[in-house]
């Protein structure tokens, strides 16, 4: 079985189509979406509606959950018909999409136990990075019931196994000067491979994974 995985994509339109593009070529059985559909870039509309219409399965990233309360702030304290100040305003079927999504899904394929979730599955703001101490993985590979964690966040791809828990990170679909990886993948089932996917070189590279030991 073959799951196409995006996150963060910022409201980047070309990049995610890049990514769909991938996944459509490789036949891919799934895709589902680790959050952060909207800001930092200017086309969070097309990109939800484009998610929403495609029934693609996403979860609340800390952006989508600050969006009503930062496009409030926008409308309050700028001028709204200032052309940089528009190009951030999302539509309101744009925020009630992104109010409905979940903060963690799980499903069971192949025999495995998927757990979806931006930033840990505690929190859409705690960063699973690679660097952090392996009690720190060991702690949620315990609590989380799964066999695989996708994540998403950091903007870093990443594939890492603790006591036999896969932590998978796709890095960020969108691309900018911000951090991002500009990267998709494709995880791979029962095998639990990974591949990732530069969407700036249309390059794509096996994600070995690391293992982290007591």
């Amino acid at each position: 079985m073959k799951i196409g995985l995006i996150s963060d994509v910022h409201g980047n339109f070309n990049s995610l189509l890049k990514a769909l593009r991938i996944f459509k070529a490789v036949c891919v059985q799934k895709i589902v979406c680790a959050g952060d559909l909207v800001e930092k870039g200017d086309q969070g509309d097309e990109v939800v509606a484009l998610i929403h219409r495609l029934n693609i399965p996403c979860v609340l990233g800390n952006h989508d959950e600050m969006a009503p309360g930062n496009q409030q702030w926008l409308k309050d304290n700028m001028d709204i018909t200032h052309p940089n100040v528009q190009k951030q305003i999302l539509k309101p079927e744009t925020l009630d999409i992104i109010e409905q999504f979940p903060r963690k899904l799980r499903y069971d394929w192949e025999g495995l136990r998927v757990l979806l979730c931006h930033g840990s599955p505690s929190s859409n703001v705690e960063y699973l990075m690679p660097n952090k101490n392996i009690t720190y993985f060991a702690e949620h590979a315990r609590k989380a019931r799964a066999d695989i964690i996708l994540c998403g966040h950091t903007h870093r791809p990443m594939h890492l196994i603790v006591d036999d828990v896969h932590f998978i990170n796709p890095g960020a679909t969108c691309e900018g000067e911000f951090i991002s990886s500009n990267t998709c993948a494709i995880l791979t089932l029962p095998q639990k491979t990974v591949t990732l996917y530069h969407l700036d070189t249309d390059k794509s590279e096996n994600l070995a994974p690391q293992s982290l030991q007591n």
